[in-house]
């Protein structure tokens, strides 16, 4: 992992770059200079998140004719799923492509959990089949820096993704219960020899606020996606 570090620093800065140039809405994010505070993420039921979503090539620019609209709406807690009885259940939807049920845990440290979150992803950018499992998306608990097993990437349960924070949290401007509102991100980077995903949580409230990937050599004509999140819907306190 340690050896494409240089390779996942210019992705990430080519990822906050895209981010501020590209859009139709001004959310310029802002370091706040914490990120050693608690950091715990808990969707609740009745939460209900509207993302821009595009594809993106090879060089990880946004596609512009692929933009469309995706919904992540939080339907039950405290569920029975793959052995555990603390699941999240999550519908997932891009307008005019797929519909997936998602489902997360959350410890009260700050880890966050999601079932079968590496093999969608290797199935969708790599185009291969493994197993599902419980994979540990964020390790916010820990005092960052610092990397983590996120889960297995290979049938044979050999080889693993790598989790990755430096604790640097952000401020994204949302429009949150119908007001414009600057909310704090933290992100997690999960990466696999040539994969990299790139996730931004806030806690306050609990939501996803960008959700990338990225294949970091490829000559395919679509090499990733990116989801940010433009208004979020929360139940009632």
């Amino acid at each position: 992992m340690r050896a494409r570090r240089p390779r996942q620093m210019w992705v990430r800065a080519l990822v906050l770059f895209l981010t501020l140039l590209a859009g139709c809405r001004d959310d310029n994010p802002t370091d706040d200079g914490t990120g050693t505070d608690a950091f715990v993420v808990r969707m609740l039921p009745g939460t209900h998140m509207r993302f821009d979503y595009w594809l993106l090539d090879r060089l990880g620019a946004r596609i512009s004719d692929s933009r469309t609209t995706r919904t992540w709406t939080v339907v039950a807690e405290d569920v029975e799923a793959f052995g555990f009885n603390d699941a999240v259940l999550v519908i997932d939807s891009i307008a005019g492509g797929r519909v997936d049920t998602l489902f997360f845990r959350f410890s009260p440290p700050g880890e966050v959990y999601a079932y079968g979150y590496l093999a969608q992803l290797i199935k969708r950018r790599e185009g291969r089949e493994i197993p599902p499992g419980w994979d540990r998306i964020a390790a916010f608990s820990l005092p960052p820096p610092v990397t983590w097993s996120v889960g297995f990437v290979d049938s044979t349960q050999t080889l693993r993704a790598v989790g990755e924070t430096t604790g640097e949290v952000l401020f994204f401007e949302v429009v949150v219960n119908g007001v414009r509102t600057a909310i704090p991100a933290r992100e997690a980077d999960i990466s696999k020899s040539n994969l990299l995903a790139s996730l931004w949580l806030a806690s306050s409230p609990s939501v996803a606020v960008r959700l990338r990937e990225d294949l970091l050599s490829s000559s395919a004509q679509v090499a990733g996606e990116l989801s940010a999140l433009v208004s979020v819907t929360t139940p009632p306190s």
